[in-house]
């Protein structure tokens, strides 16, 4: 049985909204700089000398055929692969918690953890959404909350929250999520009865949760209806209106050159083109059509 939507909504606390807003002004500087990335798996050159760069606030798209990178990259970037070349450095941010910030240096992410990563303000989503099935939608969204509130300390057991049902400001944060993201109706829904474009909001709000200041797509448009994708584009674009940075690898060309400021085409595991969608849309015909990842 889901708990009710706490009367008074206190959001989460100590010090931070559960989703970014601008307030002051932040100097212009990228949020993520990457350079000569390579990455080897057996015999096989996924990486080549990969190189891209991301200012704070925007919405940057990585696209390519299939086998073309993408969720390699992802996976170097967030720690779940090291590469065998190249540097990632990041730059945490007011909200994130980490070291760095508005005044402060970037730092390197090459060479951390998944949890060290996510720690630093990175918040990654998995093409398939990764929920937990046997929990309820406000559950799965309250691991992402509760996990940012212990410091992404360890990884969070589907046991310990289906047990953890009590209304609190982790609760309250995750119905605002919710709201957020149009599913207040289905909280009390196991995740595991959810349509593949709703797993992708749930993942999408449970990854909110943390308060991320880079939040990361794979290809949240994996198998999602027409009326999904749009409102992925309308919500992406929200989320870099309320000063979050955006990092999509999308197998939709369409959608992600309809919602990115900058596009980064790879083929072969090497950048083949940048620049913003106008410049890059004659190049994605040549690079071939996804089938899967």
């Amino acid at each position: 049985m889901v708990p009710a939507r706490p009367g008074v909504r206190i959001g989460w606390r100590p010090d931070a909204p559960t989703v970014p807003s601008r307030g002051l002004p932040l100097p212009p500087r990228p949020v993520l700089d990457v350079a000569g990335v390579t990455l080897r798996v057996g015999g096989l050159v996924c990486l080549a000398g990969v190189s891209l760069r991301q200012q704070r606030e925007t919405v940057l798209a990585v696209i390519g055929p299939n086998g073309a990178g993408k969720t390699s990259l992802l996976d170097c970037l967030c720690g779940a692969r090291r590469p065998d070349g190249g540097s990632a450095r990041f730059w945490p941010g007011r909200r994130a918690g980490g070291r760095g910030g508005p005044t402060g240096g970037p730092v390197e992410l090459f060479g951390r953890s998944a949890p060290a990563v996510a720690r630093l303000g990175i918040a990654r989503t998995f093409r398939g959404s990764a929920l937990f099935g046997g929990l309820t939608v406000l559950d799965n969204v309250r691991v992402g909350v509760e996990a940012a509130a212990r410091g992404h300390s360890r990884r969070p057991s589907p046991a310990a929250w289906w047990a953890r049902r009590e209304a609190g400001p982790a609760a309250s944060a995750a119905w605002d999520l919710l709201e957020l993201v149009g599913l207040a109706d289905r909280a009390g829904v196991r995740a595991d009865r959810l349509s593949p474009g709703e797993r992708t909001r749930v993942a999408i709000a449970r990854a909110l949760g943390t308060r991320p200041a880079l939040l990361v797509l794979d290809e949240p448009a994996a198998g999602a209806s027409g009326a999904d994708r749009a409102w992925l584009a309308d919500f992406v674009g929200q989320l870099r209106a309320d000063g979050l940075s955006v990092l999509l690898a999308e197998h939709d060309a369409r959608l992600a050159l309809a919602v990115a400021d900058t596009v980064v085409v790879l083929a072969a595991g090497a950048v083949v083109a940048t620049g913003p969608p106008a410049d890059v849309r004659g190049v994605w015909p040549s690079t071939g059509r996804e089938r899967g990842r």
